[in-house]
């Protein structure tokens, strides 16, 4: 039930290898921006190209291994899941981050972050040896201590590619990790569903899960691989400081993404906790693959751009008008339309639901662009100020889906709605304290999103109040659907026509140079 990970920062480039190359004239810096646009370009469709892939060979894996294996296997590596997830998040140290942001490290500086890391995935590893039994007991599960020793060696084998693949990921190549990601996605389908066929139950898990993160060390170190030395820890204290922040800062974001998923459990029981996971992953649909997708390309772009204000501005403001045309529309969307879409297409048993799903939608909507502006804010320097937010979080949401508890999975839903778009305000404040990007600048890329979104909701309320009320809940649910998408797509064509046609010319032209 653990949300994904924060998105990981890739890494900058170092002055030795800068992506875009330093230009004198106005001639150069246009082409070399030219160049970089068709490098993002590219970069989207690759990566979008092998998430889809990755998720078709995923769901086709999963359909024939779940028929062989029993939910308590599943049962098991969730529980060894849960630990992992959290380990992960503090052995990886934020080194990858860190160079992302600081671009002066030198090349014996990321020789000594490539040895730190390899320790920390050793110490992990121990570590995961050493509580493999305990939380064997804890969870009254027998089985688990093996799987644990078995799944700890992923940290190892992790922490052998992690700047190797930070080189890459600053060298922009993310046409060759798109490759590599779905090399290690059929490596792990082909070993779960081969052992599971012979019999290895949650092993067929556990297996595919090391094999897959082996194939894919052995693809990265193919393809770039970087020296070690031993840390000296004096000249690091710059890095150890900011890793320290970047890992408080998912530690926190940690514990108060999950924490409603705990107070459901704990205070509401099985089935309402059912219920909110089933509204929260509904309506998380349109933002978490769109997110993902543009979370794991844009901060190498960032990156590379991070010295030229006006790129940066540029950058920005371009992703963030694409990722709520996008996305906002979808998800005020899901939950307009919930009161016929859900029972209609899950089943009345769900119907208890949708309140959750409405609630839960505003909140997505603004979750959207939340990624981008955390990646802007990293690259200026405001480390201090996500970590300080994560830990403010940390203790305001969980006494807040405590409270809200009372009102049931609805009152949890509520408090994401009521208290993240402060959260979201805190940080788009200290984006228009750095200058990067003004109010206005930043509220008119909303805009066009923002106000068909408004239309489209006049356009459905009144739709529903004409229908016939013989139709069935699917008719009516299609009806709707179709008539939001219309009414959004007419009044941003209608008002913003002018910026419809800029976007979709910096695409034609994108894809011109890419061919």
């Amino acid at each position: 039930m653990n949300r994904a990970a924060p998105v990981e920062l890739p890494p900058a480039p170092t002055p030795a290898s800068p992506p875009i190359p330093p230009a004198p004239g106005a001639g150069a810096h246009a082409g070399a921006q030219q160049h970089l646009d068709r490098r993002l370009f590219h970069s989207l469709a690759w990566s979008a190209a092998s998430r889809w892939l990755m998720q078709l060979v995923t769901w086709a894996s999963t359909i024939v291994v779940t028929r062989l294996l029993s939910p308590s296997d599943y049962g098991l590596l969730g529980y060894a899941t849960l630990y992992m997830g959290f380990v992960t998040m503090v052995s990886e140290l934020g080194f990858g981050s860190a160079i992302v942001v600081l671009r002066g490290l030198s090349d014996d500086e990321v020789a000594q972050i490539n040895t730190i890391s390899v320790l920390s995935g050793v110490a992990a590893f121990a570590l995961s040896c050493a509580l493999a039994v305990p939380l064997g007991h804890y969870f009254h599960a027998p089985n688990l201590p093996p799987v644990l020793f078995v799944l700890g060696t992923t940290f190892v084998i992790a922490s052998l590619r992690a700047v190797p693949l930070a080189l890459l990921q600053r060298e922009l190549q993310f046409r060759q990790l798109a490759v590599r990601d779905s090399m290690g996605a059929f490596v792990a389908a082909a070993v779960a569903i081969a052992l599971a066929e012979m019999g290895y139950r949650y092993w067929a898990l556990a297996w595919s899960q090391v094999a897959s993160t082996a194939v894919v060390l052995v693809l990265t170190l193919t393809l770039r691989s970087h020296r070690f030395m031993w840390p000296q820890w004096k000249p690091l204290r710059h890095v150890l400081t900011f890793s320290n922040r970047m890992v408080i800062g998912r530690l926190s974001w940690y514990v108060y993404s999950n924490a409603d998923f705990f107070v459901a459990g704990r205070r509401l029981g099985q089935v309402a906790l059912g219920g909110y996971t089933f509204g929260w992953t509904l309506t998380s649909l349109p933002v978490d693959k769109i997110t993902a997708l543009i979370g794991g390309i844009t901060p190498a772009f960032f990156s590379a751009v991070q010295d030229d204000r006006a790129q940066l501005r540029r950058y920005l403001l371009m992703i963030t008008e694409g990722l709520a045309l996008l996305s906002i529309p979808a998800s005020i969307g899901i939950g307009l339309t919930a009161r016929e879409l859900v029972p209609a297409v899950f089943g009345r048993q769900w119907v208890g639901v949708v309140p959750v799903v409405q609630v839960l939608c505003l909140y997505a909507a603004i979750r959207t662009v939340r990624p981008v502006l955390n990646n802007v804010l990293t690259v200026v320097g405001e480390t201090r100020m996500l970590m300080w937010q994560g830990i403010v979080s940390a203790i305001v949401f969980p006494l807040g889906f405590w409270f809200g508890s009372r009102w049931g999975p609805v009152g949890i839903a509520t408090v994401w709605t009521v208290i993240y778009p402060f959260q979201f305000w805190w940080g788009i404040d200290c984006l228009f304290r750095t200058g990067v990007v003004s109010r206005a600048e930043y509220l008119r890329a909303l805009w066009p999103a923002v106000s068909g979104t408004l239309v489209m909701c006049v356009v459905v309320l009144a739709a529903r109040a004409l229908l016939p009320a013989q139709l069935s809940l699917l008719a009516r649910a299609l009806l709707e659907v179709a008539v939001g998408a219309t009414a959004f797509g007419a009044a941003t064509w209608l008002v913003h026509r002018e910026r419809v046609m800029r976007v979709l010319r910096v695409l034609r032209n994108l894809r011109a140079g890419a061919a």
